[in-house]
């Protein structure tokens, strides 16, 4: 008889999870978005835009989810701007004085977008935002930090780098960030491509806060606001799989090392319903071998380091006949102790 010597590996998780968190499912706005497709807006005036969308939609969430769609596939991400753009400083004698600065800032961006239908995650918030009030619906911009690579995880020092909002409908906050609700860019950041998705549209507080972290605490909409702290040691997550496929995810940052079996062990807290699920590991070349054990209910994975290509090592799910595998997560591993 033998004791394992365990260690543990300081790993960064980069989850992919998709929620479809919306007041009413996607399939529920396709008639909204068939309307917004049907419509053809000339004007660069803000409240000649909102009034399309305030005239149809007698309900604040199909209002928003609206405006939401037309922003988000009518301005495009400005690539040059994002490498061009300053923070900018806003100074003044007075706190009034400073927020007047801001105010002109913020309404020469939203004319600046409309017109040349470009902008950066701030002029995206600026619009969004200025269409939401001009047709009844309260909105703020939400300035903060954003996670977008999962070198980011296990920071706790933040600049500021991104804008997203928040709106009230039928008196309760959402989180909306039409941004990366538009599609995507290149890893350099030179390129966008148009990928419309409503990921982002009414958010759940509690997926939103592992990749945005608001200047104000209160702006998490969480019950329990976080610390930079907690935020930085939460996983990025991106939207790659279902609903019910996330709650497969590990519980846990941490991965444990057998020594005397050369083997990563990965733990999964699983429900009884879910031990249909078949679940299998990767790393950049493709799908890897591992050894797949389940102990009271919770599933085991042992993979040979050895058999590991890089430092990337993926996990899959399947739950239908045709073993059709999703990814769930995607262990960096940094270093071992």
């Amino acid at each position: 008889m033998y004791i394992l010597n365990l260690r543990r590996i300081l790993v960064i998780i980069l989850l992919s999870i998709v929620f479809l968190v919306s007041v009413k499912s996607q399939s529920e706005y396709s008639e909204i978005y068939n309307y917004v497709n049907s419509i053809d807006i000339k004007s660069n005036n803000v409240s000649v835009v909102a009034s399309y969308f305030a005239n149809k939609f007698r309900k604040e969430d199909e209002r928003v989810a609206a405006i939401y769609y037309w922003v988000a596939n009518n301005i495009s991400y400005d690539c040059k701007e994002y490498h061009n753009n300053k923070t900018k400083v806003f100074r003044g004698r007075t706190e009034e004085i400073i927020n007047n600065r801001i105010e002109k800032w913020d309404e020469k961006s939203v004319r600046r977008t409309i017109k040349k239908q470009v902008g950066i995650c701030e002029d995206y918030a600026n619009l969004f935002n200025a269409i939401c009030q001009a047709s009844g619906i309260k909105s703020r911009k939400i300035n903060g930090f954003a996670k977008t690579n999962y070198i980011q995880v296990g920071r706790s020092k933040f600049r500021t780098n991104h804008s997203w909002n928040i709106v009230t409908v039928d008196s309760k906050d959402y989180l909306i960030d039409v941004t990366w609700g538009s599609g995507f860019t290149d890893q350099k950041v030179t390129k966008f491509t148009r990928s419309y998705n409503d990921f982002y549209l009414f958010t759940e507080p509690e997926i939103f806060i592992n990749t945005h972290y608001p200047l104000n605490m209160e702006d998490q909409l969480l019950q329990k606001p976080i610390s930079a702290i907690e935020f930085g040691n939460l996983p990025l997550t991106t939207s790659s799989c279902s609903l019910e496929q996330s709650k497969l995810l590990p519980k846990n940052n941490e991965l444990q090392v057998d020594e005397l079996n050369n083997e990563i062990i990965i733990s999964i807290v699983l429900d009884g319903n879910e031990l249909s699920n078949t679940f299998r590991v990767g790393d950049r070349l493709g799908l890897i071998d591992s050894q797949n054990v389940y102990v009271d209910g919770n599933l085991v994975i042992r993979i040979k380091e050895d058999a590991i290509k890089g430092k990337e090592l993926k996990i899959f799910v399947s739950n239908d006949k045709n073993l059709k595998y999703t990814q769930i997560a995607s262990y960096n591993i940094n270093h071992i102790n």
